[in-house]
């Protein structure tokens, strides 16, 4: 169960790195680029990264890894609580960045540069909670494993 639940949070990881790198590229281009295509391409990618995210933090609370931590270090329940928390926050913020984009229009210069700011911190904010998620597993298998003095 241990190595399929890292296996599966590095296979999730994995697809999160990917899907923000192509987000990550498209806000880089903003100034150079035909408005009304790259604000459809960042739409687009921005969608996929919404619809896994969502996807992957629902699986995470429902069977994920948050269950095997649980059930073998019921002591780490505060720091799954909190990152349960942090799943909330970040599903609002996808929603809200989700919205905003659907509202841009190609010629609102400031209302495109805040978007790509907010896009920016949340993608901030992903990474440092899945840094988080995988500290937790890695702890707590390690902990089984005699990994501890």
């Amino acid at each position: 169960m241990k190595v399929q639940t890292a296996a599966w949070m590095r296979d999730e990881h994995r697809v999160t790195r990917e899907l923000i790198g192509e987000v990550t590229r498209v806000v880089g281009r903003a100034s150079s680029a035909n408005m009304p295509e790259w604000l459809d391409e960042l739409r687009y990618y921005f969608s996929r990264l919404r619809a896994h995210l969502k996807k992957h933090m629902k699986a995470e609370e429902a069977g994920g890894y948050l269950e095997p931590v649980l059930e073998l270090r019921p002591t780490l329940s505060p720091e799954v609580d909190r990152l349960k928390g942090e799943h909330i926050e970040l599903a609002l913020s996808l929603d809200q960045i989700c919205d905003e984009l659907e509202r841009l229009e190609p010629d609102d210069k400031p209302s495109i540069t805040d978007t790509c700011h907010r896009i920016q911190h949340l993608i901030s904010a992903v990474r440092h909670h899945e840094n988080r998620e995988e500290l937790l597993v890695t702890y707590a298998f390690n902990q089984d494993l005699g990994g501890h003095d």
